[in-house]
Formats: structure tokens, sequence, C-alpha cells
């Protein structure tokens, strides 16, 4: 995944960068020179963003199933512990088996079930292994933010935002206390959203292969959460 948005976040800031350089605006959006954008920044904004979650986690002990916060029942937890089990994609509401589902998409199901398999079913080891891996697409979320920013509101609205994220406790909530696909669904969408905003630029090319790509990503993000499809309809271009 982190090569993949070294990829796309190269990609669109040179042709951010051949774009505004050509109409002499440089300073206008462009940030990938900026002491607020380099890799270095934004690594180390990355990197505080998943240490707070994770801090979170620890410190709270949202991995227990003593917590307030439950997520003990749930259909993604149903469905990976069947599969664990041998039991194949089934039985979202319950522990006992009531037959196959398709309840909701495949991956993430699979993924925790990977987790069960090895780790135990829905041990404590288990579980701080899913909720570190979802703080990290959480965290991972900052760099489209940016890149948002950097394309709407300007740098130091990015920051404010990306700080806010980075920091807040409730957007740090759902990684670590809900065993559930939120987290990289929210990091699909906002890469999603930012390449829709280097779309024009990504179409003018001489191949076109940027309308591909963002239908690759959105494609990948139905196999996490197909209820999501229709935020893609606003990229296809117009006639």
């Amino acid at each position: 995944m982190l090569p993949a948005l070294t990829d796309l976040y190269t990609m669109i800031t040179a042709e951010l960068d051949e774009q505004q350089q050509s109409q002499g605006r440089v300073e206008t959006h462009a940030c990938a020179d900026s002491p607020f954008c380099k890799w270095s920044t934004i690594f180390w904004m990355v990197l505080i963003a998943f240490a707070v979650r994770v801090s979170f986690l620890l410190l709270l002990r949202t991995y227990s199933f003593e917590r307030a916060d439950d997520y003990g029942v749930g259909e993604i937890n149903n469905i990976a512990a069947s599969i664990a089990k041998g039991l194949g994609f089934s039985s979202p509401f319950s522990n006992e088996y009531t037959g196959p589902t398709s309840w909701v998409a495949p991956v993430y199901p699979y993924f925790v079930a990977l987790v069960f398999r090895f780790l135990g079913i829905m041990t404590h080891a288990s579980i701080i292994l899913i909720f570190t891996v979802q703080s990290l697409f959480s965290a991972l979320t900052v760099i489209p933010i940016l890149g948002i920013a950097q394309r709407t509101v300007g740098r130091r609205a990015g920051m404010w935002a990306a700080w806010t994220w980075i920091l807040f406790p409730w957007f740090s909530k759902w990684a670590v206390t809900w065993l559930w696909e939120v987290s990289l669904s929210a990091l699909l969408f906002s890469l999603l959203f930012w390449y829709a905003l280097c779309l024009p630029d990504a179409l003018s090319g001489p191949s076109g292969s940027g309308l591909y790509r963002v239908r690759a990503l959105l494609g990948a993000r139905q196999k996490f959460e197909p209820s999501g499809y229709g935020s893609g309809l606003y990229l296809e271009p117009s006639k």
C-alpha cells in the first residue's frame, strides 16, 4: 500500500509542477518543494498519526473485551471467524453456522480470518494486530488530505486539516475500537477524491491513462466497501 501511495503522490505532484510552471503560477498551489510538504515532513506526520493511534490502543486497552467500546460482535468478525473455522464465507450474525452470505465485501473478512487463523479467534494478539494495521491505514490518510488541500484550499488549510486528523482523538477512535474496514475505506475514498481533482490534467495526456488508473483504484475500493460505488460516478469524463 505504501509504495502505491508513493508512486501516486510522485505522479500527481509531477503533473502539478508541469502544469503550474507552464502557467507561471508555481507558488499558488504547489508544495512539492515546500518545507511543509517535503517527503521527510509527510513521513513524520504519518508516523506521529500512527503513534497516536497505537498509544490509544495500548494505553486505553481498546483490544480488551472489558472495554465499553464493544468490537466483539459484528458481521465482519463473525464471517472471519467462520472462515477461520473452515465453514466458509457465512454466518454474519451468529457464532453458529447459518449458511453462506454476501452481506459484506470479501477482502476484509478474509484478511481478518487470516489473522484469526494464526493468532486465534478474537484473542488479544489478533485484535492488537488488526487494530495496528487499521491505525496504519488511518495514519496514511494524512497523505491524500495534504494532496486534496494542495489542489483546493491551499497549504495552510491543508496543514491544519492534516494535524487535526493526526491529533484529534475522535479520528483515532475508529481505527482502534471498530474491527471494520472504516479506516481503509476512508483512505481509499480520499485517494479517489484527490485523484479526481487531478483527472483533468491526467486526461489531457497523450494516452489518457489517468482514467484507467482511477477506475482501477475505484474497483479496488469496491472489494472492501461496495456501498461506496456511487462515489466514483463523478469520475466519468463528460462526453
